[in-house]
């Protein structure tokens, strides 16, 4: 099977500038969607929430659409790919994003946390 990452997009952003946050925190959730129309594709939805002491917090939906050149069976689907591989995949572009976003915002660039996207499949599967 032959998958492509098509495109990715933010459904949510919310930034709000704060004064008051002390500690900076990091937050992600990842999860994997599948389309009953096109049986050819999937997303990776990632959900990242980051509270920075260099005076903002913000709330971020990005969504990682991937085409294949066959049907997502529910092989597939309970294979490694689609929650380690895919996201693995798209996780750099959502970096790429928050960093120039952040910048471009007038604030310290900020670069997320490399993920372990196995290790974070393990401890969900567990």
């Amino acid at each position: 099977m032959k998958i492509q990452l098509k495109n990715t997009r933010v459904e949510k952003f919310n930034f709000i500038s704060s004064d008051e946050i002390k500690k900076d925190s990091f937050s992600l959730g990842v999860a994997n969607g599948y389309s009953e129309k096109d049986s050819n594709s999937f997303i990776v939805k990632f959900e990242v929430e980051v509270k920075s002491e260099h005076g903002y917090r913000f709330e971020l939906s990005f969504i990682a659409e991937f085409e294949t050149d066959s049907e997502v069976s529910t092989e597939f689907k309970s294979s490694h790919f689609p929650v380690v591989n895919a996201p693995a995949i798209a996780y750099p572009y959502l970096r790429s994003f928050v960093s120039l976003v952040t910048l471009n915002s007038g604030y310290e660039p900020l670069i997320l946390p490399t993920v372990n996207f196995q290790v974070m499949a393990k401890e969900d599967g567990e």
